[in-house]
C-alpha cells in the first residue's frame, strides 16, 4: 500500500483504517505488508519540531491502525520527516542521510530504497546508493529473490503533470537492477493510482493512494485542476511471489458513505 498521508485529521486515518481492517478480515491473510512512502504529511505551518513531534504521533497511528501480527515494513517518502522515521523505526542511516533497509522473509529479500530528496517531490539515485544497493544485491545467495521497494517510480508514466516529480537518475539504477536475477520485481507509490508496467525487464508495480486517487491525464480538462481526488476510496496491491513468479492484484474498496 502507499501515500496514506496520515496528518492528524480524521478523514486520512479512516481511509488507511479501511483497508487494515478489510486485509485482517481475508481468509488468508497476507505474510507482510509494505507501505511504499508518504506515510505522514506535514502541517506546513508548523516549527521544524514540532513537525517531527506530529510526524511520530502519525506514524504510531499508522502502526496502531496495521497491526495485525505480520510484519510491516515501511520505506519513506517525500511527505516524510527524516527524523521521526528514523527513530521510529530504530535506523541509522547506511549512508549519510538516507534510510535504507533491509529485510529477509525466508528466502525474500525486502530492499527499501531511500530516494527522497529533502524539500523536494522528486527522487533520485545517487553514486552512493548505487553502491550501496549493488554491495546488497551482490550479496544475494543463489537462492534468495529480491524485491526492491522504492516511493518514486524509476520510469516515465507519461503524465505531463507529473512526471517531473519521479525518479532522477534511472538510468544507473535499471542497469544495476539487470545485472541481478534475484531481483523479481519493483514496487512504488508516490502517484495515487495503481499502475503496472515494466523497468529493466522486471515488473514494476504501483500501489493505489490510500489517502486520495491520482487524476488521470485524460481526465484533466484544463491546467492547474487537481491531481488528486478523495472521490475515489482507498485501495492497495496484493502481491504473490511463487517461486519466480510474481503477480499482482489490485484492489480498491467500497465507498463509504458519508
Amino acid at each position: 500500500m502507499s501515500d496514506p498521508h496520515l496528518d492528524g485529521s480524521p478523514e486520512a486515518l479512516s481511509r488507511l483504517t479501511q483497508v487494515a481492517d478489510h486485509l485482517r478480515g481475508l481468509a488468508v491473510r497476507p505474510d507482510v505488508v509494505i507501505v511504499s512512502g508518504d506515510l505522514t504529511q506535514s502541517a506546513g505551518s508548523l516549527p521544524p519540531a514540532d513537525e517531527t513531534v506530529l510526524a511520530a504521533q502519525n506514524l504510531e497511528s499508522l502502526l496502531a491502525a496495521l497491526s495485525m501480527r505480520v510484519p510491516v515494513f515501511c520505506c519513506p517518502g517525500n511527505t516524510d520527516d527524516r527524523v521521526a522515521f528514523a527513530s521510529r523505526f530504530g535506523l541509522s542511516p547506511p549512508i549519510p542521510g538516507s534510510m535504507h533497509q533491509v529485510h529477509r522473509l525466508g528466502q525474500l529479500v525486502i530492499i527499501l530504497l531511500d530516494v527522497t530528496v529533502p524539500g523536494h517531490g522528486y527522487g533520485q539515485v545517487t553514486d552512493s546508493i548505487l553502491a550501496w544497493l549493488a554491495r546488497q544485491l551482490d550479496a544475494l545467495s543463489g537462492d534468495e529473490r529480491a524485491v526492491l521497494v522504492m516511493h518514486q517510480p524509476p520510469t516515465p508514466l507519461y503524465h505531463a503533470a507529473v512526471d517531473g516529480l519521479f525518479l532522477h537518475n534511472s538510468g544507473a539504477l535499471e542497469a544495476i537492477i539487470t545485472r541481478h536475477e534475484q531481483i523479481v520485481a519493483v514496487l512504488c507509490g508516490h502517484t495515487h493510482a495503481a499502475l503496472a508496467t515494466t523497468f529493466a525487464g522486471k515488473p514494476l508495480v504501483i500501489a493505489p493512494g490510500i489517502r486520495s486517487a491520482g487524476v488521470l491525464l485524460q481526465e484533466i480538462r484544463e491546467p492547474g485542476s487537481p491531481l488528486t481526488t478523495d472521490d475515489v476510496p482507498p485501495g492497495y496491491a496484493m502481491h504473490v511471489l511463487q517461486e519466480n513468479h510474481f503477480s499482482s492484484q489490485f484492489r480498491t474498496l467500497a465507498q463509504r458513505s458519508r
